[in-house]
């Protein structure tokens, strides 16, 4: 659906209807969009207005070492290094607080 746009704002839709946009004052419920909305990126989401979140670029982003899939095929089992100590405790733990048999 089509419209033009007279002089004074007046909306003239192309089945004949016509269409003034209020003023802030004439409004019987308030404008909730922010004013910098488009310039910083604003969407709305369940009637609520957010900004992007500031983020690092990704050459100034560091991930976390993992250990290859390699090495992590051909690691012996209960070596006792870090990781080897570290998951069954988590899982021991887990398994505290659900109440469960320890196994």
């Amino acid at each position: 659906m089509g419209y033009r746009t007279e002089p004074d704002g007046t909306r003239v839709y192309d089945h004949g209807k016509r269409y003034k946009p209020l003023s802030d004052a004439e409004r019987k419920y308030r404008r909730r969009k922010p004013a910098d909305a488009e310039e910083r990126g604003a969407v709305r989401f369940a009637g609520k207005w957010y900004y992007p979140l500031p983020v690092l670029a990704d050459a100034q982003r560091v991930l976390p070492w993992t250990r290859p899939d390699e090495e992590g095929a051909t690691h012996p089992l209960g070596c006792l290094c870090k990781m080897c100590k570290h998951v069954p405790r988590v899982r021991r733990l887990k398994r505290k607080r659900l109440g469960l048999k320890p196994g």
